[in-house]
């Protein structure tokens, strides 16, 4: 950590201290507890927060809600159309953040104001908020992971979308049980309600180890080399040119400053660094190698692949309740050859999901409507109320 970088956390941390310590003083701050602050990364509004707060905003308007947002985030315009605006590291966001105020993301700390400082050991020490916590997610949790345990996040309320994942959640997390819910995603609203076209989505999923590596070292990674070998297949762009689709490669927001190495032909195979949920809402089949977004195609009824080639094999997580092979929504392809044949077959299906594969997303999602904000919103609503004088 450079000299500077220091010095801006050990400011941060003392302003913290300081505005956390005038809070306690602060007469009537407990009439805070019926503000609501809702938040995904901080600099993006597409999410579950996002459909949550549109919702919040259009049942409640009387209700005193924020939406976090740094400066310089693109959806700005967007959300202040919609309710007000709080901007990431204000000095208006400490004071509501250090009151009792309900805070609501799809992140651990999410609605913090410097994520760096708040998720250090420091942090997670010193800076602790009054208030309640609520964990959207902004994908279902399939893994055994140690992060997400209650003793790791100081959740309140920990939401999720389907029975499976919350039977396991309750039972392994450490949660007490009137902490985890099932709502479903609040996103899911908007999922049902549309309709899909022509484009296949390509999503892998992020290697946290690739995060500190230089550009050139990135581009020499088994993982870069199998995505590359994908958007410059001839055979895939005959097919897509052949079927009239698109092919939409949306890396993960943690891969975008490695953008420059990537080219395509941006014609049928295109880079869209956009709104991930338009891509999805738009979007009739997933390549991913095991992203969470397959749950909102399951959801959606629609296709899944599974590419699980060299550089996109799935890591070995803490075992879970849930294995592609036995659980997965789709096939399991292990070479490019198999990927355009399994491919090739859905587009012959009309985009129709296999009897097999409809059956397991019928299992893990019996109840699909388009009730996912309300039930989140009574859910949070109702932890307020019981745990009021907490």
């Amino acid at each position: 950590m450079t000299v500077k970088k220091r010095m801006a956390l050990s400011f941060q941390l003392l302003l913290c201290l300081f505005v956390k310590a005038v809070c306690r003083l602060l007469p009537g701050r407990k009439r805070s507890s019926d503000i609501w602050l809702f938040s995904e990364r901080g600099y993006d509004a597409c999410d579950n927060a996002w459909a949550l707060f549109r919702y919040v905003r259009q049942r409640t308007p009387q209700r005193k809600i924020f939406y976090i947002l740094s400066k310089d985030s693109p959806d700005v315009s967007k959300v202040s159309a919609c309710g007000r605006v709080l901007r990431r590291g204000s000095l208006r966001h400490l004071f509501l953040y250090f009151l009792p105020t309900v805070k609501i993301s799809t992140h651990i700390l999410g609605a913090a104001p410097y994520p760096a400082l708040f998720c250090s050991r420091m942090g997670r020490r010193k800076l602790r908020a009054k208030g309640a916590s609520v964990f959207l997610q902004h994908g279902v949790t399939c893994h055994d992971i140690p992060a997400l345990y209650a003793e790791q996040t100081g959740t309140s309320l920990f939401v999720c979308a389907a029975v499976p994942e919350y039977e396991f959640v309750r039972t392994r997390f450490g949660y007490p049980a009137q902490a985890v819910c099932c709502p479903g995603f609040a996103r899911f609203d908007d999922l049902a309600a549309a309709r899909a076209g022509r484009d296949i989505l390509f999503f892998p999923t992020w290697r946290a180890a690739a995060a500190s590596l230089s550009e050139e070292a990135f581009c020499r990674t088994p993982y870069f080399a199998a995505i590359l070998s994908l958007l410059s297949s001839e055979a895939l762009f005959r097919l897509l040119e052949r079927e009239d689709l698109r092919l939409v490669f949306a890396p993960h927001p943690e891969m975008r400053k490695f953008i420059s190495c990537f080219h395509t032909d941006g014609r049928r195979i295109i880079l869209d660094t956009g709104d991930i949920g338009d891509m999805v809402r738009r979007s009739a089949v997933l390549i991913t190698d095991y992203s969470s977004v397959m749950f909102d195609f399951a959801y959606a009824k629609r296709p899944v692949i599974y590419l699980d080639v060299e550089g996109l094999r799935a890591p070995h997580y803490p075992v879970g309740y849930f294995l592609r092979e036995r659980d997965g929504f789709g096939p399991v392809v292990r070479s490019l050859p198999a990927f355009l044949a399994a491919l090739a077959d859905t587009v012959r299906r009309g985009f129709c999901t296999e009897p097999v594969y409809r059956e397991r997303a019928d299992r893990f999602f019996p109840r699909r409507d388009r009730d996912n904000c309300r039930r989140n919103f009574e859910a949070i609503s109702e932890w307020i109320e019981k745990n009021r004088n907490i």
